[in-house]
C-alpha cells in the first residue's frame, strides 16, 4: 500500500479544531485490465456512489473475461462478505462489475481501519465489521451509523473512495459534504449529451483543444456536487451552475471552480490520482473547504484483496 500525504501535519492530526471539518481520507484501487470497459457512455459514479452510472442507460457494454485465478479470487473476496450484500454483487452479470462493488466494500472496510481512533471501531453497538452494518438513504447513499460519511465512485479500472478521517461518533454537518466523482476518457456521443450543460459550458466542450476530455471534467464535478449535496441524480445536472475564481478563467481549467446550490457553496478540487494509475481519468472532489487536508492511499487489486483478507 502506498500512501501519500501533501502535508506531515495533515497525515499525523487526529482531530481539528472547533467547527473545522476533519482531514479527507482519498482511497484508490486499480483494477485489473480486464475490467476496463470497451464501449462509449458515461458510466462511473452512480447517485448514490456504489454504481454508475448516468449515460450507460441502454449502452452496450463489453468487458473482456477474467482470468481463472481473477474469477477465484473474487468469489473468495465475495464470501468475506456479509451473506445479503455478497448475494446483490453475484447478480451482476459482468465480472467487472462484481470487482467493482467488491473492491468499494473492501475500501470501506480498510478506511474504517484506518481511522484515528486507538480502539476498535465504536459506533454505541458492537461492530466487528463496517459492512455488517451498511445502509442505504432514501437517494440511495450507502452509510453505516456512527461513523463518517463517505463517497465512492469508479470508472474504468479505478475505484475511489473519500471519507472524513476522524474518530467515530456523532457526525457534524461537515461530514454530510462530501461528493467524488472519477469518469475515464473514452468515446463519448456528444448529441446525447449536450442537454446536461449550460450553453457558455456546451461552447467550452465544443471549442477545446480536448472536447472529451473537457466533456468528462464538466461531468465529474457537477456529479461530485450532486453527491456532496446528498440528492444524486435527483438534482438535475443542468441545473448546476459551475462558477470560476479569477485562477480557473485565466487557466482555461476547473481549478477554483465552485457552485451555489440550494444557499450552500461548495468548492471543486482535482485531486491528482497516484501517478502508477496514469492520466486517462478526470476526477473531481467537491466539500466545503476551500483547501482540504488530504490522505491518499493508493492500492492495486491483488493488494487490496490481501489486505482485506490479513
Amino acid at each position: 500500500m502506498a500512501e501519500h500525504t501533501p502535508s506531515e501535519n495533515a497525515a499525523a492530526q487526529t482531530g481539528t479544531g472547533a467547527g473545522m471539518p476533519a482531514p479527507i481520507a482519498l482511497w484508490f484501487c486499480r483494477l485489473p485490465e480486464w475490467c476496463r470497459e470497451r464501449s462509449a457512455g458515461v458510466s462511473g459514479g452512480a447517485s448514490g456512489g456504489t454504481s454508475g452510472g448516468a449515460g450507460q442507460r441502454g449502452a452496450a457494454r463489453a468487458f473482456q473475461e477474467p482470468s481463472a485465478e481473477d474469477a477465484a479470487r473474487i468469489e473468495a473476496g465475495l464470501g468475506d462478505l456479509p451473506a445479503p450484500m455478497a448475494e446483490s454483487l453475484r447478480q451482476y452479470v459482468q465480472a467487472a462489475d462484481r470487482a467493482r462493488g467488491l473492491a468499494l466494500r473492501l475500501l470501506v472496510r480498510l478506511a474504517v481501519a484506518d481511522l484515528p481512533s486507538p480502539e476498535a471501531v465504536k459506533t454505541g453497538h458492537s461492530m466487528s465489521d463496517p459492512l455488517d452494518h451498511w445502509h442505504q438513504d432514501r437517494y440511495g447513499r450507502p452509510y453505516v451509523p456512527g461513523l463518517p460519511r463517505f463517497n465512492a465512485t469508479h470508472s474504468g479500472r479505478m475505484v475511489a473512495l473519500a471519507i472524513r478521517w476522524r474518530a467515530p461518533g456523532p457526525q457534524p454537518d461537515a461530514d454530510a459534504g462530501l461528493g467524488l466523482d472519477v469518469e475515464a476518457y473514452r468515446p463519448v456521443d456528444f448529441r446525447l449529451m449536450e442537454h446536461y450543460m449550460r450553453p457558455r459550458e456546451w461552447t467550452d466542450i465544443q471549442t477545446h483543444p480536448e472536447p472529451r476530455q473537457r466533456f468528462f471534467h464538466y461531468w465529474t464535478a457537477k456529479e461530485a456536487l450532486m453527491k456532496a449535496e446528498g440528492l444524486g441524480f435527483h438534482l438535475p445536472l443542468e441545473e448546476i451552475d459551475l462558477q470560476q475564481g479569477q485562477a480557473g478563467l485565466l487557466q482555461g481549467a476547473l481549478d477554483s471552480a465552485f457552485a451555489r446550490i440550494r444557499g450552500r457553496t461548495w468548492i471543486l478540487h482535482r485531486p491528482a490520482p497516484p501517478a502508477t494509475f496514469g492520466a486517462d481519468y478526470a476526477l473531481h472532489l467537491a466539500c466545503p473547504e476551500n483547501a482540504p487536508q488530504l490522505r491518499v492511499q493508493a492500492l492495486e487489486w491483488p493488494g487490496l484483496l490481501d489486505a482485506a483478507s490479513a
